[in-house]
């Protein structure tokens, strides 16, 4: 994470909710439409607070964007499985879970209701306390009609729809006993085009009007350039279409092998998973093929993290990038997986490099899945929508791009592509739009 401070002022409504976060203990759901700011403004929290914090996130890419730790990093693997009667955790974690004064959740829409069950009873255990999450301030970030949490199998549904009412966050008994005030952005940055944004939210909520769909049908494109990156649904098709386009290219592969290195000073620190991270450990290229950044340039603000760009040259330990008619050369990057710590002398919460990936900060741009592009802004995109199997997906693909003129469709849209739960809805219904 840069150490360098954000210069953006914050819109009226984030100053509003920043100042609801530093200065008050309550509980906060902050939401809003993809590209309203989310992550600005928590990103603005973690360089200005004054408060202990410990900032988590359901999965390792999301917490690596935002230099935070995995909730189950946090509050153990074991102990968040569902009914845990026992609790686990090192003496060094008790005491961050002790003197924290606010948990912060990113992807809020990707946390199963038993892992927020979980924490809540781990906090209340930890510090004495049988006040909601043992009474420390708990905010959380995100966007329900995003991409949901994981379940593995048919039992595992069947047992927490029936246990608490479906696998959702906001249907455990300790969210609602937390009297989280929902506060939802409203101002949309990513796009401008009002018709654009009418579509958007009507697929955000699961519905495809006969016009939308017409309107959407007209980007259907049989002939898309290879530059223009593509959103899948799944990881082996995006394996499948870079391989394929790198294969096209009569050029000699390099292939570059990440380097990985582990905090000395932490115990029991030996092994990453690649799924964690948004580099890849074995990194294949060819003069010619098209990549997309995944990182900032902090140092001289070349690139961001979603650059475009061509191999231009490539060496045993060197790769240039042609972006927008300038040729860089490109340098390693260190993608860390943080450890959370709590300072007695300072009594401050720390975070220290667990472990770093070492890598070239580029990816083969052919083909993304739409997991690893939540988040992400794109100038001009291709959705591949075809066999959508999860609510919401349809709804963070195509608001990913900024511009219904550079958006580009594989398969025409169909109305059963686009779909949300309707546990969902009825929360929205009911909490989030009629505080609105």
């Amino acid at each position: 994470m840069s150490n360098l401070k954000t210069t953006i002022e914050l819109s009226e409504e984030q100053k509003y909710l920043f100042g609801l976060m530093e200065n008050t203990k309550q509980n906060l759901f902050i939401t809003g439409k993809a590209g309203t700011g989310k992550s600005y403004l928590l990103k603005y929290f973690k360089e200005h607070t004054k408060k202990n914090v410990l900032y988590t996130a359901p999965t390792g890419i999301a917490a690596i964007n935002i230099g935070a730790v995995t909730l189950h990093s946090a509050f153990g693997f074991d102990n968040l499985k569902d009914g845990a009667k026992y609790y686990k955790l090192s003496q060094e974690k008790i005491e961050i879970l002790r003197n924290l004064e606010v948990l912060v959740i990113d992807e809020i829409s990707m946390v199963r209701v038993d892992v927020l069950e979980q924490v809540n009873k781990i906090l209340q255990f930890y510090n004495y306390n049988t006040k909601p999450f043992g009474g420390k301030q708990i905010i959380v970030f995100g966007d329900i009609f995003q991409l949901p949490p994981v379940v593995k199998t048919r039992e595992e549904q069947a047992c927490f729809s029936d246990k608490y009412g479906d696998i959702y966050f906001f249907n455990s008994t300790a969210y609602f006993n937390g009297c989280f005030k929902i506060k939802e952005l409203k101002k949309i940055y990513r796009q401008t085009n009002r018709m654009f944004i009418d579509i958007l939210n009507t697929i955000r909520e699961g519905v495809l009007t006969d016009e939308f769909e017409n309107i959407l049908n007209q980007h259907y494109v049989t002939n898309i350039p290879d530059s223009i990156i593509r959103l899948v649904t799944k990881n082996k098709i995006r394996e499948e279409i870079n391989e394929e386009n790198l294969k096209k290219i009569n050029k000699k592969e390099y292939c570059y092998k990440a380097e990985i290195f582990y905090n000395p000073n932490l115990k029991n620190v030996n092994r990453v998973d690649p799924n964690q991270y948004m580099c890849d450990f074995e990194l294949k290229l060819k003069v010619g093929a098209h990549i997309m950044m995944i990182s900032n340039d902090t140092e001289h603000k070349r690139w961001v993290n979603g650059t475009f760009g061509t191999i231009t040259e490539l060496g045993d330990n060197n790769i240039k990038v042609l972006i927008d008619s300038n040729e860089y050369n490109v340098k390693k990057t260190d993608f860390i997986k943080y450890k959370c710590y709590y300072n007695k002398s300072k009594g401050k919460l720390t975070y220290v490099p667990e472990s770093c990936v070492r890598q070239f900060p580029v990816i083969l741009a052919y083909a993304v899945t739409i997991h690893k592009s939540q988040g992400m802004t794109y100038q001009e995109v291709v959705c591949d929508l075809e066999g959508c199997f999860e609510s919401g997906q349809a709804y963070v693909a195509l608001s990913r791009c900024v511009s219904l003129d550079t958006l580009y469709l594989v398969h025409k849209i169909e109305k059963k592509d686009v779909f949300t739960n309707q546990t969902i809805m009825n929360f929205y219904n009911t909490y989030i739009k009629s505080a609105s």
